[in-house]
């Protein structure tokens, strides 16, 4: 783009507005809707709504053929299996992408051999675009394809999702108030017949169009999931509110588990709709999906995580039950939990949450059941609470097993078997609960569609703020879904742009510079491969845009069609040196160099001063990344006892060498103190997935940062380290122990040179204050397994470990019993707290590994 080309906005946008864009372009539908009121004159009154939308098959096109995602597009199904996870049928398959399930499978069944399908998902979700007052809202219609990979369909950035049109919002005061209803049921079927009429023909004989990879296709797209909430799902299959979207069972049954489910046929219920015998339908004569070929709605209706689970299950539910008549102490407990990275405080407890979203629900649901256990006496309330729980973050899983899916099914059981506690506490009557009976169907949805997380409506809330709220936001108000077109057609056309200058001339980032970082000294960070000692032992890991507006009259009138350009519409692994001293000064007789101040712990500033490493290792704990230099200089072991609160420095580093080498030089060990220590506030390292998804990996952060001002918080990592290799395994504990690093340090070279083992793995070193051992199994109704400090002579016992011995950081949550210790503090209470849960919830990968 030449930008003398223009000189002031006007000229921009009219520069803007001669781009290319996407082949789908923009219509405007007229609706004429008819009521029953009669105006002053004793006419019926009458509504004229707009309707704009684009073609699918062409936003289709537009997505399959996108340069930007070849490479995360499947064009046939596939089959894929863990290697690491067997049962009896032999290695287990893996549900993840939608190309993994079996709706791809079998739609294909039922087309010509060789060609393509294309699954349209769809999304809709009326949302108010006034934030204070008024009462302007919009009905977004959102669609993207199956094709695509999840991760990039998630991503707003990627613009995988696009939107596809807008539904008439009104209020239909043109009708009675008793048949406004109806009207809106019969308005919203007729808009979506309208909007997707394209896709019937183009399921029916297939397209063909030019994929990312180069090559043509003959693509039939069927619609496959509908993403919509539960109001919304009863609004797509024509169902009452008092029944469920997807089967046939009885409203007083909804509250039970269920062996087996009737579900829904489509032409069973067109039939009903048509002869209108059926009263748990809504009247709608003919819906928008009776005409589109190979789809079966009921089918179509995904799991609604967000609405279903984080809110509905969790938040109005079970947090209600549980926490009835003990808010004040809920709050004191959520109040006291420990600093941990990526985890929220409730400074103020959950109570006096006032807007909640999916994120505070998540961050409640991570501390949750630790926080509960000894609030009350009947056990059965910490099983339902745990089966719950469990079942919330299994649904939540990247990828799923046969083994997943059963433990969800195990952990629906669980809850059914317990819930009766909530009905003898008074806080139930019955379990008749919509949201409850959605958890029957989520087992079948996953295998048939895929993992929940691609399939969310957290995917079109968050679309809502660039597609809706955004685009309102630049308009005058008036008319603004108009303007709103607009303003987003421009978005398309530089966001195509922007794509054809990375695909014509790509930039080289690699040669970009590396950030500098805040401390004195260098702090590139450099992977270190985690290569075992021998006493430690390795793992096995295993050109003109034309918009047609049609006036929709009576079906016995004849519609009227006028064109308009797009014009008039805009216009109305390598080995790291070791850390080396200031020039002149010698590694045995440093001065004491001071600490500085300790730079943030988020992941934003770790990422700025250390250098990410692609090199991965073959081991259960990979290669970790630590900065080049040490962030906190170079300290003796007075300084680092007194600084960092590690008492036992001296005496556990005398210990380790000894223990690593009994021939150690004795001399040399009575000089531990005089020498000066590179001394590290942080190290990393990235877990891969222990179920194989693809997009699953931890990035983990282990701190050791003393406080050096009031302004500042120290952070100490409490960690899982491997204790006994013999007992190791991928998953579980056995072989593993909690400690908590206070210091993360290197060994000055007069002592490295004097170690037998001089591996990679074994040059930096961590000082962990120890925890006890686990027990062989947890505790019976949480599950959950709890751990002290473990003390010797009075004292907290400590000693030295490679960090190649650090598997991950982990969330410790004190044991509160009846009641909280109101002395307790997020900064203190792992210090003066006694007994402490380990809690599985943290993450996706501390849950399958301790859970």
């Amino acid at each position: 783009m030449d930008y003398r080309s223009f000189d002031d906005n006007k000229s921009y946008l009219k520069l803007i507005d001669e781009l290319p864009g996407p082949l789908a372009s923009w219509r405007l539908t007229e609706i004429t809707v008819q009521g029953n009121v009669s105006d002053g004159k004793g006419n019926l009154r009458s509504e004229v709504l707009d309707l704009w939308s684009r073609d699918p098959v062409e936003v289709i096109q537009d997505l399959i053929s996108h340069p930007d995602f070849d490479g995360d597009i499947a064009y046939a199904p596939e089959e894929v299996r863990d290697d690491m996870e067997v049962d009896f049928e032999g290695t287990q398959r893996i549900y993840e992408e939608m190309c993994d399930s079996e709706w791809w499978k079998e739609t294909m069944d039922a087309l010509p051999p060789g060609v393509t399908v294309a699954p349209v998902i769809l999304a809709s979700d009326k949302t108010h675009l006034s934030t204070f007052s008024g009462d302007k809202q919009a009905w977004p219609v959102y669609l993207t394809i199956g094709n695509i990979s999840k991760a990039v369909r998630r991503r707003p950035s990627k613009r995988a999702t696009v939107l596809l049109g807008y539904i008439p919002v009104t209020k239909l005061l043109c009708f009675e108030p008793r048949d406004r209803q109806a009207q809106g049921y019969r308005l919203f079927h007729y808009a979506m017949s309208i909007m997707l009429k394209p896709l019937v023909d183009a399921g029916q004989r297939g397209v063909e169009m030019n994929c990312a990879d180069g090559r043509l296709r003959h693509v039939f797209p069927i619609l496959a999931a509908y993403i919509a909430d539960f109001p919304e799902q009863c609004l797509i299959t024509c169902c009452k509110q008092n029944r469920c979207p997807i089967c046939k069972v009885r409203p007083d049954q909804r509250g039970d588990l269920l062996d087996t489910v009737l579900y829904r046929d489509p032409l069973e219920t067109l039939t009903a709709l048509a002869g209108g015998t059926d009263d748990d339908l809504a009247d709608v004569n003919k819906p928008f999906w009776a005409d589109l070929p190979h789809a079966n709605i009921f089918r179509c209706i995904t799991p609604d995580l967000l609405h279903q689970l984080h809110k509905g299950v969790f938040k109005d539910h079970l947090v209600k039950w549980t926490t009835a008549d003990k808010a004040l102490e809920v709050d004191e407990r959520f109040k006291r939990v420990p600093v941990y990275p990526g985890l929220r405080i409730f400074h103020r407890g959950i109570s006096k949450v006032s807007q909640w979203t999916g994120n505070e629900y998540r961050q409640m649901e991570k501390v949750f059941l630790p926080l509960i256990c000894g609030l009350h006496d009947d056990p059965r309330v910490i099983l339902a609470a745990r089966a719950l729980i469990d079942f919330i973050y299994l649904a939540h899983f990247p990828a799923h097993t046969t083994s997943t899916l059963s433990a969800m099914r195990q952990a629906l059981h669980d809850f059914h078997h317990n819930k009766r506690v909530f009905v003898d506490m008074g806080q139930r009557g019955d379990f008749n609960i919509p949201k409850f009976h959605a958890l029957n169907h989520y087992i079948p949805a996953i295998m048939l569609l895929g993992s929940c997380d691609g399939l969310s409506t957290e995917i079109s809330e968050r679309l809502h703020i660039d597609y809706a709220k955004q685009a309102y936001r630049s308009s005058n108000r008036k008319q603004y879904l108009k303007q709103m077109v607009v303003w987003l057609t421009r978005k398309d056309k530089i966001a195509w742009f922007e794509s054809f200058v990375d695909w014509a001339a790509p930039v080289r980032r690699d040669t970009a510079q590396t950030p500098v970082s805040n401390a004195s000294y260098d702090d590139e960070a450099q992977p270190v491969e985690s290569t075992l000692l021998p006493n430690e032992g390795v793992l096995d890991a295993t050109p003109t845009v034309t918009i047609t507006m049609q006036s929709v009259l009576p079906s016995n009138s004849e519609p009227v069609t006028r064109a308009f350009s797009h014009t008039q519409l805009m216009n109305i692994d390598s080995s790291p040196p070791p850390a080396t001293l200031p020039p002149g000064v010698d590694d045995a007789n440093a001065p004491d160099a001071p600490v500085p101040s300790i730079p943030s712990s988020s992941p934003a500033d770790v990422q700025s001063s250390e250098e990410e490493s692609s090199e991965q290792s073959n081991t259960l704990i990979p290669a970790y990344r630590i900065a080049r230099r040490p962030g906190l200089r170079f300290s003796t072991a007075d300084t680092i006892q007194t600084v960092h609160s590690a008492p036992h420095f001296s005496d556990a580093l005398r210990a380790f060498l000894v223990a690593e080498n009994p021939s150690f030089d004795t001399d040399l060990l009575l000089t531990l103190d005089s020498h000066y220590y590179g001394v590290f506030s942080q190290f990393r390292r990235t877990l891969p997935s222990l179920r194989g998804a693809k997009d699953d990996l931890l990035h983990d952060v282990v701190h050791a940062s003393p406080s050096r001002s009031p302004s500042q918080r120290s952070s100490f990592s409490t960690v899982i380290f491997l204790q006994d290799r013999l007992r190791a395994r991928r998953i579980g504990l056995d072989g593993y122990r909690i400690g908590q690093v206070r210091v993360i340090f290197e060994l000055p070279t007069v002592l490295q040179s004097k170690r037998s083992v001089t591996t990679l793995g074994g040059r930096h070193l961590a000082y962990v204050e120890l925890f006890t051992e686990f027990t062989e199994q947890p505790e019976r109704y949480s599950r959950l397994f709890k751990v002290a400090r473990t003390l010797e002579n009075m004292q907290r016992k400590a000693a030295i470990i490679p960090l190649s011995r650090i598997f991950r950081s982990c969330l410790l949550i004190p044991d509160c019993g009846t009641s909280v210790n109101l002395s307790w503090t997020p900064e203190n209470v792992l210090e003066e707290a006694e007994l402490f849960y380990l809690c599985p919830f943290s993450d996706h990968h501390m849950y399958l590994f301790a859970g």
